[in-house]
């Protein structure tokens, strides 16, 4: 008989609170809570003990790094939550080669500039972290053709003592390659071999792929050429010219676009 009694009570307990989180959903849809507006770094410092460092690593993990790379609250939001934790914590340098990696492949119409910016900040005030030098002297030789400013932030980085092997050997050598695409290429091999993230990997890994396909698909171009008498007008054309079954797709799903007999990307 006690069992059962259990049992019964059980029964309750959930049905009630199922029916309690029921009303509680329907009164969430009816009066949504307002927002509450964005703390200063001032405000936080006073209330966190002086744990500043802490909250910047707390605020940063919970609240900012999920916005990258869909900016579904907008660039600006962005970057007044990422302008928080650098005051929280200046030195703080994940957040800055995080937005330097990831902020270019967003569809901010300025994502290279802010990123540059971000980045150079990022050298003059967090810690020493070769990672912030050399993503931003990827940014510049990959997106800016500043062989400058790459060769200067990858010195930087080779000069970081904290710098794997092979970071410090393509930095040291950087500008010897004679073709600036086999360079490119060694620049995210580096960045694949050097990063413990899944995510920077897997994006090196298809920046190597894609790098791959530009240099297969130049070589079709040329056999094209070679039967045809002319170069094709698109990249199409190696398929409807029966030069190859298929283009590759591109790892970010952009379209290959031929430039006579160069091949590059363009978006939808």
């Amino acid at each position: 008989m006690t069992a059962i009694i259990k049992k019964i009570s059980i029964v309750f307990l959930l049905a009630g609170i199922i029916a309690s989180q029921y009303a509680y959903d329907e009164n969430r849809v009816k009066n949504p809570p307002v927002p509450v507006p964005p703390l200063s770094a001032g405000f936080i410092k006073a209330f966190d003990l002086g744990l500043h460092a802490a909250t910047a690593d707390f605020y940063w993990i919970n609240n900012v790094i999920t916005e990258l790379p869909f900016l579904r609250n907008g660039f600006d939001a962005y970057q007044k939550d990422l302008e928080l934790v650098n005051q929280l914590d200046p030195r703080f340098s994940f957040p800055y080669y995080w937005t330097v990696l990831v902020l270019p492949n967003t569809r901010y119409p300025d994502a290279i500039n802010a990123a540059i910016a971000i980045g150079d900040r990022g050298v003059r005030e967090a810690d020493e972290d070769w990672r912030v030098s050399f993503f931003l002297a990827t940014l510049y030789h990959l997106y800016k053709n500043d062989r400058t400013d790459a060769a200067k932030y990858f010195d930087l980085a080779a000069r970081d003592p904290k710098a794997p092997f092979y970071i410090k050997r393509f930095s040291e050598n950087y500008g010897i390659a004679p073709n600036a695409r086999a360079q490119t290429e060694q620049v995210w091999e580096a960045i694949y071999q050097s990063s413990g993230d899944p995510v920077t990997k897997e994006r090196a890994k298809n920046y190597i792929i894609r790098l791959k396909i530009f240099d297969f698909l130049e070589q079709e171009v040329e056999i094209y050429k070679q039967k045809y008498g002319k170069l094709p007008a698109t990249v199409d054309d190696l398929v409807t010219g029966g030069i190859l079954k298929g283009i590759p797709p591109d790892p970010y799903g952009f379209q290959f676009k031929l430039y006579g007999e160069t091949v590059g990307i363009v978006k939808d």
